[in-house]
């Protein structure tokens, strides 16, 4: 097979590119290595040849000086011939033409008889001592004479000790010398235009002539060096390409045993990612190739038997949300069990309630399924004994035995209970054969895994019916919850918009149902509630429906009403509920009697879908609590906006608390007899940005029912106790505050604590403060509260009884109450001034409640009138309209300083 066809999967480029790098990669460092090794070696050779050529070269440059120098030591008083012995000129030290000598050149005149001047291109200068007459000649040499040789082929230079050039031959262009440099990498230079290699080799004159240095460039060729490499790197680029061919030839023939079975393989792996389950290949030989080709047709074998389970399992959910019947999850199961599971046979036995059973079975082959037969019942115990685990090995046919066949010899069973809640539903039975059972593992697993199914399928048959009583009908009673009851709401209310009828609600409510659980206790309450719910059910018609709301809460739905007698029927049911329900019911060896409240709102007139019409139905009910208990009221649209306009005043007054626009006016309290101020009643606010000044009487009962009632307590304390507090900074008379108290805040146990804590906070005295309380407060709460009450007292704070007279206290409870003030309501001043007998009443209480030692207030004085006989009937203080209104803080103030006259 050609490389090109190799190299098509990246398998076989990989195992091709590291056959080359493993390969070519150690040749790559030999050859780079050795050809390194080579070319250092010929750079030491040529560079070891340039130097013993410059010191050559040196040398005999040396020679050519001492020999001159000979020549005018040795010379007789005759001048020199310059030409002939290689001076340009020789002159006598008196000769005025000679240059002067520099210190260093004398020193070295007088040191060795001799010293030399080098000086760049400038011939040199040589001066000697001759020793026979001590007589000192100059004589200028020849350049060309003493440095020129004829016998040096190559261009060299010869530079001075500052490396100005003496000579260069040929051109040549001497490079900077780095005398200190270690390095061995070749100097090179150009010869016109030519490259050499460049050495060099000093000369040092200062031993025999004190005179320096002068420095022999020899050079060679470039080529010397480049030739050989050239050389050496075509042997190698050859030798390469010979490895190259061999290891490309051994590659192809490796990489195609490889790919071979691999391109199978992956051939296969492609189809079966496609979904060809049957997919097998075919890798011969015994090597490792062949061991993968074998597991992988076990891989995908085992593959197309687990999709064949998931498509099983699959058919199985859509069986049990589907039809919810077992027969059809047994269908399902068997239609597939044989291509899911490595078995021969397989079959499913389903047991009811009564013990009896019937088996059903899939052939091998086909996969259809037998009819179901009946199962014996000595079959079934027998088979029944052998089921004590999750599943079970028996060595006998028990799958011909359960379809009334001999049993087949060498065959044996796998056997899977099914179980829901405890009892056994159903076997599935998996026949195979007893030896050579290589799948058993995965015949054991798949069975659990169906036979689980199988379970949970009987649990969600049983559970779906349970969750549907538990989420639609109420668990007490049995009768529809709101889910349940919403769903008849939307059909009967479909219905009669199509046949053009009415739908009724009547919302049931007992008015005093709390008061059976409270006192015989929650059971009795239960039982009650369900035997209203039986006589309910038996007013109601087939088509109508009875639900259970919450706690004591009923709804009956009346479908089918026609527009002329609806009203009638109506009347008549709700008529009948009440003496039904009002009958008495025996609960503890008692008998109990509770009535119940009843509102009725009718589809089309009062609502249009559950939500209005559960709603509009609860507001008829609560008016029909407030204007006859026990009785039904029908709704209506004026109910709907009190409600609405309830809710609406509700929300306002809890953005009012956060947006604080709530405050305290105080309405003053004078004496009767000269009309001064002694004291102001503090008095809550609403000063809402959109409805104005908002009447007490309209948001005061909301407090309670929106959970407020101890924060305004708080509030209203706080903020008098501060206010009174301002007054005494700016100099005003101390007058006492009064506050009212809820009977909720006498009960709590810090209410002492809060009391004091408020005083001491705004630094006011406890005589400052004063708590108003309803007289019914006292006399219902019992010893806690007056125990609190008198613990104020005892620190100074004050107590009145407000709206004395209306509650249902005993004139005894006068001596008992821990309380300083006893103020009349206003009930008792409105007539007072025309009705004879409310004077009388009113002067004998006032007597009393002096003779005990009670202040007395009257509260609500308008008219002169009522002012007078108050005065006449010695009460102490009178507060009303007549006098002032509740004032602001400043306009009280004003009144304080006398700026503000009293009304009266």
């Amino acid at each position: 097979m050609s490389v090109r066809l190799h190299l098509r999967s990246r398998f076989g480029r990989r195992l091709f590119s590291r056959f080359l790098i493993a390969a070519l990669l150690p040749m790559a460092v030999l050859a780079t290595f050795s050809y390194s090794e080579m070319r250092a070696q010929l750079v030491d050779q040529l560079q070891h040849g340039l130097r013993s050529d410059g010191k050559s070269l040196g040398m005999e440059l040396i020679n050519e000086l001492s020999l001159r120098v000979g020549i005018l030591k040795d010379s007789s008083t005759g001048e020199v011939e310059g030409d002939a012995s290689g001076f340009v000129w020789v002159r006598d030290e008196r000769d005025p033409q000679v240059p002067a000598l520099d210190d260093d050149e004398v020193r070295a005149l007088a040191a060795h008889g001799a010293t030399v001047r080098l000086y760049g291109a400038h011939a040199p200068l040589l001066v000697v001592r001759r020793s026979t007459d001590n007589r000192t000649l100059y004589g200028r040499l020849d350049p060309a004479a003493l440095w020129q040789r004829h016998s040096v082929d190559t261009p060299y230079c010869i530079l001075d000790t500052l490396q100005r050039p003496i000579l260069c031959t040929q051109g040549l262009q001497p490079p900077k010398l780095d005398l200190s440099s270690t390095d061995r990498t070749p100097i090179t230079a150009l010869s016109n235009g030519v490259p050499h290699l460049v050495g060099h080799w000093s000369a040092h004159l200062e031993g025999l002539y004190g005179a320096g240095v002068f420095h022999v460039l020899t050079t060679v060729p470039a080529q010397s060096l480049t030739l050989p490499l050239s050389h050496l790197r075509y042997g190698f680029i050859a030798i390469f390409a010979l490895a190259l061919g061999l290891i490309v030839a051994m590659a192809a023939s490796q990489i195609g045993r490889q790919t071979q079975p691999l391109d199978a393989l992956t051939r296969g792996v492609r189809r079966l990612a496609r979904g060809e389950m049957d997919t097998r290949v075919d890798v011969p030989g015994d090597d490792e190739f062949a061991l993968l080709g074998a597991t992988f047709n076990a891989m995908s074998d085992r593959l197309k038997r687990k999709f064949n389970m998931l498509r099983l399992l699959a058919e199985l959910d859509r069986a049990v949300l589907g039809s919810g019947e077992p027969a059809r999850v047994t269908e399902a199961i068997l239609s597939g069990v044989l291509e899911a599971i490595p078995c021969d046979a397989a079959g499913i036995a389903l047991i009811d309630a009564n013990g009896t059973a019937t088996y059903a079975r899939a052939h091998s082959g086909d996969g259809q399924l037998s009819a179901r037969l009946d199962v014996s019942a000595d079959v079934l115990t027998q088979i029944c004994s052998l089921c004590v685990d999750e599943w079970n090995d028996v060595w006998i046919d028990v799958e011909s035995l359960l379809n009334g066949k001999p049993q087949q010899p060498g065959r044996g069973a796998l056997m899977f209970p099914v179980r829901s809640h405890g009892r056994l539903d159903g076997l599935l039975v998996l026949a195979l054969a007893t030896d050579g059972r290589q799948y058993e593992e995965e015949i054991i697993t798949a069975g659990r895994n169906l036979a689980d199914r199988m379970s949970v399928a009987g649990s969600s048959f049983a559970w779906e019916e349970k969750l549907y009583r538990q989420s639609h009908y109420d668990a007490l009673t049995g009768l529809p919850n709101r889910t349940l009851l919403r769903d008849r709401v939307t059909q009967a209310l479909t219905r009669a918009e199509r046949e053009k009828t009415s739908v009724a609600a009547l919302y049931i409510d007992f008015d005093d149902f709390n008061s059976i659980n409270e006192a015989l206790g929650q059971t009795a309450g239960d039982k009650f509630l369900i035997e209203a719910s039986r006589r309910l059910e038996s007013l109601m018609r087939p088509e109508d429906t009875v639900a259970r709301l919450a706690g004591d809460e009923f709804v009956m739905l009346v479908t089918g009403l026609d527009d002329v007698g609806r009203m009638l029927v109506l009347h008549g049911i709700a008529e009948r509920i009440h003496p039904l329900l009002a009958s008495p019911v025996r609960l503890e060896d008692r008998d109990v009697i509770s009535q119940a409240s009843i509102g009725i709102s009718l589809y089309p007139d009062n609502s249009d879908d559950f939500e209005s019409l559960m709603s509009t139905a609860e507001v008829a009910l609560h008016e029909a609590k407030k204007t006859s208990r026990g009785g039904f009221n029908f709704y209506s649209q004026s109910m709907n906006a009190a409600v609405s306009e309830r809710f609406e005043l509700a929300q306002a007054l809890r953005r009012a608390v956060q947006n604080e626009e709530l405050l305290l006016h105080f309405q003053p309290k004078v004496r009767a007899h000269d009309g001064a101020i002694m004291g102001a009643e503090a008095l809550i606010r609403w000063q809402s940005p959109t409805r104005g000044l908002v009447s007490p009487g309209a948001f005061l009962p909301l407090i309670e029912d929106i959970g407020l009632n101890g924060w305004l307590t708080d509030f209203v304390l706080d903020k008098a106790c501060a206010q009174m507090a301002a007054w005494d900074k700016a100099g005003l008379p101390p007058i006492p505050v009064s506050i009212n108290v809820s009977p909720a805040d006498l009960g709590t146990a810090d209410f002492f604590d809060k009391i004091t804590a408020a005083l001491q906070r705004h630094g006011l005295s406890s005589d400052r403060l004063e708590l108003e309380i309803l007289e019914t407060s006292e006399v219902g709460a019992g010893g806690p509260v007056r125990t609190t009450l008198q613990r104020l007292r005892d620190v100074g704070v004050k107590i009145a009884l407000d709206d004395f007279g209306t509650g249902y206290s005993s004139l005894v409870y006068l001596t008992e109450m821990p309380a300083d003030i006893l103020k009349l309501d206003r009930a008792f001043i409105r007539n007072l001034a025309g009705d004879v007998r409310q004077q009388a009443i009113v002067r004998q209480v006032i007597s009393l409640a002096r003779s005990l030692g009670f202040s007395i207030v009257a509260e609500g004085v308008e008219q002169l009138a009522q002012r007078d006989l108050l005065v006449d009937m010695e009460c102490d203080l009178i507060q009303g309209f007549l006098y002032s209104r509740p004032l602001p803080p400043d306009e009280l103030a004003a009144k304080l300083r006398g700026k503000l006259p009293m009304a009266a």
